[in-house]
């Protein structure tokens, strides 16, 4: 900059909002060519956003440019920072009466469901299709659906999940991917009520959904869910390979998370097999991605999965500390059917090290726990498995 060209004193300021104006609609230019090359300077960028949803003039380039990089941020892990951006420029869409606050939502409502915080998942995605209804705004309405049937899943809400995925597949005219995302939210609710073959065709119709338009991320999701299918149904090596395929897809995709959840899951394959050593080091490997970016849910998983491989091996000790922090991550998630199933596995795993009684209260309090879910079906296997654990347990006595 020549002396010609540097602003007199009083109009910084003016030169200084001029400036990030421009930045963000290069920032917005750039991400909308290719959004992989501006998360290289993901530090300036948010520096730059964040003087950017101060300014009124800058507010619709800032808010497209959020928009355009929300999704592949929240892959990339930046939870706790995106949070931030996505509250402010809800926030200042709710001021402007700006019909974008309806899809930073659905992001927000992905970010809180990825870690784990379904309640405010559930309530940031509930107002925003609210939004989408007065207005006949329908350009997200099924995928806020979509999400709301994910979150219900994982929130062991059965029949919301069907429900909004029933509402989803009955629109004549609907987007090829939220018939898959419909269909993947089916086939996990199936898996949970261990309908292992219609699980498996509703994965499989997902799978053929994403891969017709060419969605390699969703693709790779599929096949890592077909892989819990093929698991359960001691196909084990089907569900390897199932697995295998999803951590290469995630890595074609650049995935840095995702493909943890595939390399946990195949861990379990190892410790179906009786390869407690070769689960653990599956595990091992997953666990400090997910604690890193505060997935709860996957760490609780993982920890329970540690304390079944290191039971097998018969070291008590670090299997009781794991299956410990699964216990207290689920509580914490409020998830009672993944804690009652941590609860039976540390009780059986407590009589096996030849603690009869404590392994009695462990499983009591298990019943106790999954108890009011029991007019879900889906609870009643786990119920069923855990009273004649007790059983067992009492026998022994």
């Amino acid at each position: 900059m020549n002396a010609a060209t540097v602003p007199a004193s009083q109009d910084w300021h003016r030169f200084f909002c001029q400036t990030i104006v421009v930045n963000c609609h290069y920032w917005l230019k750039r991400t909308q060519a290719d959004v992989s090359s501006v998360l290289q300077e993901l530090p300036q960028v948010l520096t730059g956003l964040s003087f950017a949803l101060s300014l009124p003039e800058a507010w619709s380039a800032s808010r497209d440019l959020i928009a355009h990089l929300s999704p592949l941020i929240i892959r990339q892990g930046a939870s706790a920072t995106w949070e931030t951006y996505l509250t402010r420029s809800i926030a200042r869409s709710a001021q402007e009466k700006d019909p974008a606050e309806i899809y930073l939502r659905l992001q927000l409502g992905e970010l809180y469901r990825l870690q784990g915080r379904f309640p405010e998942a559930r309530d940031c995605l509930q107002t925003a299709l609210a939004l989408c209804e007065p207005s006949q705004n329908r350009s997200h309405y099924w995928s806020l659906l979509n999400r709301l049937g994910l979150v219900a899943r994982q929130s062991a809400q059965h029949e919301a999940a069907l429900s909004y995925s029933s509402q989803v597949l009955a629109e004549p005219d609907l987007p090829l991917a939220e018939q898959a995302e419909a269909c993947n939210v089916l086939g996990l609710v199936a898996h949970d009520r261990r309908e292992w073959s219609e699980a498996l065709r509703y994965f499989d119709q997902a799978l053929r959904c994403y891969r017709s338009v060419g969605d390699g991320y969703q693709v790779a999701r599929m096949l890592n869910n077909r892989g819990l299918i093929l698991l359960r149904s001691d196909r084990l090596a089907e569900a390897e390979e199932s697995y295998r395929a999803a951590i290469t897809q995630f890595q074609a995709v650049d995935d840095p998370i995702e493909q943890f959840k595939s390399a946990m899951n195949l861990g379990n394959v190892f410790l179906m097999r009786q390869d407690y050593e070769a689960a653990i080091r599956q595990y091992l490997t997953a666990l400090p991605i997910f604690r890193r970016f505060s997935y709860m849910v996957d760490q609780a998983h993982t920890h329970n999965n540690l304390g079944m491989a290191y039971g097998g091996l018969g070291r008590w000790e670090p299997a009781e500390a794991h299956y410990t922090t699964s216990i207290d991550l689920w509580r914490s998630v409020g998830d009672r059917y993944n804690l009652a199933n941590a609860l039976d596995n540390l009780g059986l795993m407590v009589s096996q090290a030849g603690q009869p009684e404590r392994a009695r209260e462990i499983l009591e309090e298990a019943l106790d726990v999954l108890r009011p879910g029991l007019d879900n079906p889906a609870n009643v296997p786990l119920f069923q498995a855990i009273t004649h654990s007790l059983a067992q347990v009492t026998g022994e006595m």
